[in-house]
């Protein structure tokens, strides 16, 4: 499958921390004959209620994705994902 011109833009929030300080994962085929490019992220603001600064993972990319993107086998990966934490969930009152 080939994915071109795909554009991430606008985006605020945060994670529930499942995944630790990666706020987005990538992955694409490794296929040479496959092509993911020109896929790119402006203002992305994403964050983690775990502490530390997030993370973006990129796998099989081509081209700049206009954010620091790391593979998902490289240390600081690896280390951001091991981080889990959470949240606590929202109430309503009265119960229902």
């Amino acid at each position: 499958m080939n994915i071109t011109n795909i554009l991430f833009e606008n985006f605020s929030g945060y994670t529930s921390g499942k995944y630790g300080l990666a706020v987005a994962s990538l992955t694409c085929s490794t296929n040479p004959d496959a092509v993911c490019e020109n896929i790119t992220f402006k203002n992305f603001n994403v964050t983690s209620p775990c502490e530390g600064d997030p993370i973006i993972i990129c796998d099989g990319v081509k081209g700049d994705t206009g954010v620091g993107c790391v593979s998902s086998n490289s240390t600081e990966a690896v280390a951001a994902l091991s981080q889990t934490c959470s949240v606590p969930l929202a109430t309503v009152s009265p119960t229902f």
